[in-house]
């Protein structure tokens, strides 16, 4: 009977292996666990050492599984969250979506305010929640930012400088990160990084279709 479970349990073990969810990994090694034990508690002679290994094991994975859980229910979220959940930053969770606004601050930034200079450092990622923002290279409007829209995601990107003036059209509301802020936090939540880098690539994507759109209109117009 307990060599049975023996047996179980390190079929779970393989299967747990197998699956890509983390959580099910976790779940499965705990169940592989349980079934081993009993294996080496009910021998002739009892193997202490291998129910220390497997009982350690086991706490691990419970540790971690509600962890997970717990990153992984769904939190309370206030309105600015709940706006930025349902537009930009819909491939995070909430609470991967908590821990992105609490590294950076809300800011309000007035008329005229210039945010990037061209060929210049740019240390600060901004995402604009209300206002626009007018993007020029050498003095002509090349294109125009509005809400839901970063400033700055290709210095971030790129660690390069300025490809743009930019500087706002009326007065913004803007959560604002440092880029040292962003590193700490990154740091910390490798998975979020990975996750707000896709943001920002499609920003970047979604501008680009923009302009070329844009450029094609003016251009018939000229024409």
């Amino acid at each position: 009977m307990f060599t049975l479970l023996f047996f179980l349990g390190n079929i779970l073990y393989f299967v747990s292996y197998a699956v890509r969810n983390i959580a099910w990994l976790r779940a499965l090694s705990i169940v592989a666990g349980l079934f081993a034990i009993p294996y080496f508690l009910f021998r002739e002679v009892s193997d202490w050492s291998a129910i220390f290994w497997q009982g350690l094991f086991i706490s691990v994975n419970i540790v971690n599984l509600i962890d997970i859980y717990v990153k992984r229910k769904p939190l309370q979220l206030n309105e600015k969250e709940k706006d930025l959940h349902s537009t930009v930053c819909m491939d995070l969770s909430s609470y991967q979506l908590r821990k992105l606004v609490r590294a950076g601050n809300w800011q309000t930034i007035q008329e005229g305010e210039m945010l990037t200079r061209l060929g210049k450092p740019v240390e600060t990622l901004w995402l604009l929640t209300r206002g626009y923002a007018d993007v020029s290279i050498g003095g002509r409007t090349v294109m125009v930012l509005a809400e839901n829209n970063f400033i700055g995601e290709m210095s971030f990107l790129s660690g390069e400088v300025a490809t743009a003036d930019v500087k706002a059209g009326k007065q913004l509301h803007c959560l604002v990160w440092s880029q040292e802020e962003l590193t700490v936090l990154f740091a910390g939540a490798p998975e979020i990084a990975s996750l707000f880098r896709g943001i920002l690539s499609k920003d970047i994507v979604q501008k680009l279709k923009l302009h070329a759109l844009e450029k094609a209109a003016s251009e018939r117009q000229s024409g």
